[in-house]
């Protein structure tokens, strides 16, 4: 009926919200990662680096962050594949 529909709906509402949160905060910690990677490595983020860090999924944060840890410069972290 009405109720568990309701009920079903809330349920499935809640579960969104936590996957979009939990995603949320692993592209944080991604960022947070590679950006402490980049300056520890090469000093200060170029701002063209910074943006893309910024719009950058989570599957292109973890590949980035992988990279950075035997890049050559940071140009070549974010060269394409």
């Amino acid at each position: 009926g009405h109720a568990e529909g309701l009920e079903e709906g809330e349920r499935r509402g809640l579960e969104r919200g936590l996957r979009e949160g939990e995603q949320r905060g692993e592209r944080r910690a991604l960022r947070s990662a590679l950006v402490a990677v980049l300056e520890a490595r090469f000093g200060a983020v170029p701002e063209w680096a910074q943006e893309r860090i910024d719009a950058g999924s989570v599957e292109q944060l973890d590949c980035w962050v992988r990279r950075a840890a035997a890049a050559e410069s940071v140009e070549v972290v974010f060269e394409a594949t």
